[in-house]
């Protein structure tokens, strides 16, 4: 969400860029004095246009120039600085229907600011900082952001909710705070925007302050200084669209073990990481703000093109890019964008950049006429010769001098002799001095000759090319540049592969170039593959890159395709892939000398790849080097019991992100793998990403799993996940046998049955896990789990399902273990069959007896009076009939004592001799008949 100028000079009734640019000129005569007129008109265009993409640092260190534009466009310059819209509202410049932003009171969808440690799997386990919403943070963060996802949105949010507010870099701006009272101590919340962390001058702030910094750019010669003044204040977070200098998310190191991501030091590197799904939330949530004005645009039809088009989501990344593409949506109609655009991006990016650029140069100027004109073709342009520039890093990012030496003279040359015929009769037909006076600008403007940098400039005053992270210029929106590039690629296929090869091999173009080799069909790959076998050589980069990308590409495109009769061109594809692997690291293993091998980068696909290779095309004929036999199984013969296997598979649950696409190819091998490796009896212990797939195999075997490392599955919501989905696909007898498998395993760690069920203890069973077993366990599962790993300790009763109390309970019982100390009061109608175990064994427990009359007051009244009859009642006998009849209700009375008075008055037990004394006393009109048969019971015993 850029800065509000555009709007702000149509509302003065300044038509373009150069105007506004005049008038400053006047108002500050010494500004670029010692620059050629021309010149300076440029220079302040420039930082217009920086301005508009909301860099600020310029303006600040200009009072002058600040004054003179506050002054012409009536905005005070605070204002100016802070970018805020009138009114407190944040418009939406990318989907301008959109109602606008009232930032004191709304965000963007939950989730859409959520962060995550470097290289983890996404939002699934929730946000390590939202930037959005957090209100506190501990430390020093540094959050990557990329450009779109909001970081410019996030400041303008806590500006206006913070009261009074700074958007200052500068010390003297200090004054306007927020106070946060956390944990019982009041901070101050300077929120600051710098060009740059040099730009910030903190001499002024106390060093117990809360900072929120937004940075528009990195210089490697003063931030480190800057950083390490940062750490000395109570907590800062730092909003950027780049890494932290020295480190961070992407610091352009291979992560081989991705996991060391986590803090190590004063500074927490996060990246952004929304929530998963966070695309469609965030087109609901366009749809609800475009209220009556929705037109055609149907947000679930819309969703489901764009998942069509872009399941990965490596196209539209972020929520800027989205916003742009649902407003060619709104404009258009979804169901018009679905069959304009069924076939794919390329006929997209043609469509929107004209459309873009017409909604940003709807003027008379000379430079709304050349973006009108020549704007859309020369961003097509200089896309494609940035791309094809394998020297030249992408995403593009270059200096204006670079991309205006890459616009050829034609696109900066005057308009056509069509183009000015037509304003020529355009101005003849004008029938008002007015409308004469307009034409003649438009014949002026078609007439006069741009330069390169100037074309440049114009088009930087757009959206369609702006400031990336590094400080350069670079095409906007992502999804645009890689459509065109694409466009690119598809060309250069039809022609000899060390050119698009060079392209695969650079790691920036190569999911370009993924992506359109996936477009095609297997026979036009394997006939790619004949062409770069037949051309070969180690020794030409582009070529090596090619035969990697087809090797991967035949891979995946071997995934859902039969194997094609080509077997012996596959082999010597293979063979080639092979004869060029490298070793990056002492860790033994080969990794493709342009891709990411197994366990770099957090990548799972190089393994994903021979695997599938090894499955799907017969085994070669020449010998495969030791170190790949675990990434070819399908090949060789295996064991388990290899070094080289734990190596290997212990790591793939740590690379990808679970549902990535190559995982999900390793996960479905996982079986045949099985197949290929275990022997019977199993190896002693199983690599920990083998297990769900070793669970179910092995029940399908009858083989028992070892139990230590079936309950440690189950801390992994990544295998536990994967576990259940796969028996999600077996029959009843197996899910059953895995059942009872996991709950041995689990009663047995966590020492005990009950305590699975106590929230507190240390192995608690937790959803989905805990119902999905209580579905499918069998009362011989849940007794073996009680006789093996012990009833445990029953403190809560109500918290242990009927079925597995019942076990829990009858184990207790049998041994009388004397820790049996749980209150059984406010059990449901399910417990009962646990009560009556109690009455069975003839054990009195508190609770018990009042919870039988509750429950079952006839089973209850004829266990009392059954213990009554007793001839030779044990000692445990008469303590619960005691306690049957001291619980009753009192509607059982009169039957209790019809028992009793039935029974010679000596034989009674004392118990019924107090509880008669009681019932003189509490019973009513029963007082006479507990009167009398207390006497009699009392004579008895005299005599």
């Amino acid at each position: 969400m850029d800065h509000p100028l555009q709007q702000w000079m149509k509302e003065a009734g300044i038509g373009n860029q150069s105007e506004l640019a005049r008038r400053i000129i006047e108002r500050t005569p010494g500004l670029f004095a010692k620059s050629p007129e021309n010149e300076r008109y440029r220079r302040l265009g420039q930082q217009l246009s920086r301005l508009k993409q909301g860099t600020v640092s310029w303006w600040r260190g200009q009072p002058q120039a600040l004054q003179a534009l506050a002054e012409i466009l009536s905005i005070p310059e605070q204002h100016i600085l802070e970018g805020r819209i009138p009114g407190g509202l944040i418009e939406f410049i990318e989907f301008p229907a959109l109602r606008p932003l009232a930032p004191t009171t709304e965000s963007p969808p939950e989730g859409t600011g959520w962060t995550k440690f470097p290289g983890k799997a996404d939002g699934s386990a929730g946000s390590k900082f939202d930037f959005f919403t957090s209100t506190w943070w501990d430390g020093c963060i540094w959050l990557q952001v990329p450009p779109g996802a909001g970081k410019s949105l996030a400041t303008q949010i806590r500006q206006a909710r913070s009261a009074p507010r700074t958007t200052a870099a500068r010390a003297e701006k200090a004054g306007q705070l927020a106070a946060a009272l956390v944990g019982g101590r009041s901070y101050k919340t300077h929120i600051l925007v710098a060009d740059r962390l040099a730009a910030l001058e903190l001499s002024g702030i106390s060093v117990e302050s809360r900072l929120f910094i937004e940075l528009e750019s990195t210089d490697p010669r003063t931030d480190q200084e800057t950083l390490r003044a940062l750490t000395q204040y109570e907590s800062v977070v730092v909003l950027a669209s780049f890494p932290r200098p020295g480190g961070g998310p992407s610091s352009g190191r291979d992560r081989l073990f991705f996991e060391s991501s986590e803090p190590t030091g004063p500074w927490t590197d996060l990246e952004w990481g929304p929530r998963p799904g966070w695309r469609h939330a965030f087109i609901q949530w366009m749809a609800e703000r475009l209220g009556e004005e929705r037109k055609g645009f149907e947000p679930e039809e819309f969703h489901s093109w764009l998942e069509r088009l872009d399941p990965d989501g490596v196209l539209v990344r972020t929520p800027g890019e989205l916003l742009t593409l649902g407003n060619l949506a709104h404009e258009m109609g979804v169901r018009r964008l679905n069959r304009q655009f069924a076939e794919g991006w390329k006929d997209i990016a043609r469509t929107v950049t004209p459309r873009m650029l017409h909604r940003e140069a709807r003027d008379d100027s000379s430079r709304a006429f050349w973006l009108r004109a020549a704007g859309s073709e020369a961003i097509r342009t200089l896309t494609l010769a940035a791309f094809r520039d394998s020297s030249s890093a992408w995403p593009p990012s270059a200096s204006l001098e670079v991309w205006a030496a890459r616009l050829p003279s034609s696109h900066a040359a005057p308009a056509s002799e069509k183009l000015l015929d037509e304003k020529l009769q355009a101005l003849c037909r004008a029938k008002s001095g007015r409308e004469r006076q307009r034409h003649a600008q438009e014949v002026k403007a078609a007439t006069r000759s741009l330069s390169p940098a100037m074309a440049i400039d114009y088009l930087r005053s757009t959206r369609l090319m702006r400031v990336q992270p590094d400080g350069g210029l670079g095409p906007h929106p992502r999804w645009m540049v890689d459509a065109l590039a694409r466009e690119s690629v598809e060309e250069a296929l039809s022609r000899t592969p060390e050119t698009w090869g060079r392209w695969a091999a650079d790691p920036g173009r190569q999911s370009i170039v993924d992506r359109a080799l996936d477009t095609l069909p297997l026979q036009r790959l394997l006939a790619l593959a004949e062409q770069v076998v037949r051309a070969f050589d180690d020794t030409h980069l582009g070529l090596v890159g090619a035969v990697e990308a087809l090797f991967s590409a035949c891979a995946r495109k071997l995934e859902d395709t039969p194997a094609p009769p080509q077997q012996e061109l596959l082999r010597k594809l293979a063979h080639c892939q092979l004869s060029v692997l490298t070793q990056r690291y002492d860790n033994g293993l080969l990794s493709p000398v342009t891709r990411p091998g197994h366990r770099e980068n957090s990548s799972s696909s190089w393994l994903a790849d021979c695997w599938t290779w090894s499955f799907t095309v017969d085994a070669p004929n020449w010998p495969l080097p030791s170190a790949l036999r675990w990434f070819f199984p399908g090949w060789v013969s295996l064991s388990l019991a290899d070094e080289a296997a734990h190596e290997v598979l212990n790591y793939i649950d740590r690379v990808g992100d679970g549902t990535h696409r190559s995982h999900e190819r390793i996960v479905a091998r996982l079986p045949a793998i099985l197949d290929r490796c275990c022997g019977v009896p199993p190896p002693h212990e199983i690599p920990e990403p083998l297990m769900p797939a070793f669970m179910v195999w092995a029940a399908r075997r009858g083989i028992a799993p070892p139990l230590k490392q079936v309950a440690h599955l189950t801390l992994s919501a990544s295998l536990l996940d994967e576990l259940l989905w796969r028996l999600d696909r077996e029959g009843q007898e197996v899910q059953a046998t895995v059942a009872a498998t996991l709950f041995r395993a689990l009663a047995k760690t966590a020492g005990g049955v009950a305590h699975l069920f106590n929230p507190r203890a240390a192995f608690p069973l937790r959803p989905p896990l805990d119902s999905w077993l209580l579905a499918r366990l069998d009362e011989a599962a849940i007794r073996g789990a009680v006789e093996e790993g012990g009833p445990g300790d029953l403190h809560s009763p109500a918290l242990v399902p009927p079925r597995v109390l019942y076990h829990v309970v009858r184990r207790w019982l049998e041994h009388q273990h004397p820790r049996l100390d749980a209150s059984l009061r406010g059990l449901g109608p399910e417990y009962l069959p646990v009560l009556e175990l109690f009455i069975e064994r003839d054990h009195w427990k508190p609770g018990v007896c009042e919870e039988l009359w509750r429950l079952a007051p006839e089973r209850a009244l004829q266990r009392a009076l059954r213990g009554l009859e007793q001839e030779a009642p044990s000692r445990e006998s008469l303590i619960l009939t005691g306690e049957l009849f001291y619980t009753s209700p009192p509607d059982n009375h009169p039957l209790l004592f019809d028992a009793l008075e039935a029974r010679p008055a000596g034989s009674l037990p004392d118990w019924a001799a107090r509880w008669l004394a009681r019932q003189v006393h509490t019973s009513g009109a029963l007082a006479e008949r507990a009167y009398v048969l207390q006497l009699k019971v009392r004579k008895s015993r005299v005599r």
